[in-house]
């Protein structure tokens, strides 16, 4: 009969250090997101409209795309098979985009390369980007209230990715795109304001 008092007690005993080294264990930091669109390579739309290799347009056709954010800003990269500073199947230019949904609102965040110049975002002075053709990369950075990112808390979820790609011609300030869309692709994949990511937040150059 002596025995479960002294159990009970060894266990009173112990208690105190369980709970003081779980207090003092950190939660796990979460991992960083990566590739939260992908798409098929090859499926990019030629200038006949027919999806095939032959025809398709490299130029636009984007395998991956992410978001990251940081307590300004908010950056996207679309990533491509390949990527020149001109493409000869849209000589005007290319048109890119990534749109999702926060808190209700849906935000899209576009980039148009072309021959004259870049534009970065909605164009705005704070906006810039990167054509990185070593890495076949696409970046644009934006302030997060031009992300529709801002005021919202650490931890909010992004959903609804969607990117779409479209061969340019006319004027930036008329907002003019030709044809249908050359790429388009969509992903259940969700992203956390604030969370790590595998890209690198800011660091671009307005104008590049």
């Amino acid at each position: 009969m002596r025995r479960l008092p002294l159990v009970l007690a060894a266990l009173l005993a112990a208690a105190p250090f369980t709970v003081a080294n779980a207090a003092g264990r950190k939660p796990p930091k979460p991992k960083p997101t990566c590739r939260l669109v992908t798409d098929s390579q090859g499926d990019a739309r030629g200038v006949a409209g027919a999806v095939t290799n032959a025809q398709g347009d490299t130029g636009l056709d984007v395998v991956s795309a992410d978001l990251a954010t940081n307590a300004t800003q908010a950056t996207v990269v679309f990533r491509l098979p390949g990527l020149n500073n001109t493409d000869p199947l849209s000589p005007a230019g290319r048109w890119f985009a990534l749109a999702y949904t926060a808190a209700g609102k849906r935000t899209t965040v576009p980039v148009l390369l072309t021959p004259r110049g870049n534009t970065w975002g909605s164009g705005a002075a704070a906006d810039a980007g990167t054509v990185d053709t070593a890495t076949a990369e696409i970046r644009v950075t934006v302030p997060l209230a031009e992300a529709g990112l801002a005021g919202l808390k650490a931890g909010t979820v992004v959903s609804g990715f969607a990117v779409t790609t479209k061969r340019w011609v006319g004027a930036a300030s008329t907002g003019q795109v030709v044809g249908d869309a050359v790429d388009t692709a969509t992903s259940t994949a969700t992203y956390k304001v604030g969370w790590p990511s595998c890209v690198r937040v800011g660091g671009d150059v307005a104008g590049a």
